[in-house]
C-alpha cells in the first residue's frame, strides 16, 4: 500500500503518496464481480506468464470495437448494393436480422 502522509478529516479519508501495487497516475482500479473477474484471470492464464488482466481487457475490447466496425461495414456494402432493388433488399434485411440475432447471441 501507499504511505499514508495527511489525514483530510474533512473529507474524511487519508490521502496516498504512492499508488499500491504498481499502479500509475494514469490507472484505476475497476469492480467486477469474482466470477468474472476469474473467468478475465482464466484467460490470462492461457496466453503465459505475464500477461496481465488489463491486457486481457485491452484486447477484448480491441476485437469488441474490430466486430462491430465489421459488422456496420458489411450492413453498408449490402445496403449500397441492393437499395435499387426491392426484392434484394427484403432479403438483405432478414440477413441483416439474422446476423443481428447471432452478433447478440454471440455477446452474452
Amino acid at each position: 500500500m501507499g504511505n499514508l502522509t495527511a489525514a483530510l478529516p474533512s473529507l474524511g479519508y487519508w490521502r496516498y503518496t504512492e499508488y499500491p501495487c504498481g499502479m500509475t497516475a494514469d490507472m484505476t482500479t475497476i469492480k467486477v464481480p469474482k466470477p468474472l473477474r476469474d473467468r478475465i484471470s482464466a484467460i490470462a492464464d492461457e496466453r503465459g506468464r505475464g500477461t496481465t488482466l488489463s491486457q486481457v481487457l485491452a484486447d477484448l475490447v480491441r476485437r469488441y470495437e474490430s466486430d462491430e466496425t465489421r459488422a456496420r461495414q458489411a450492413a453498408q456494402q449490402v445496403h449500397d448494393e441492393v437499395k435499387e432493388d426491392r426484392e434484394l433488399m427484403e432479403r438483405a434485411r432478414a440477413r441483416a436480422a439474422q446476423h443481428a440475432a447471432y452478433l447478440s447471441e454471440r455477446g452474452r
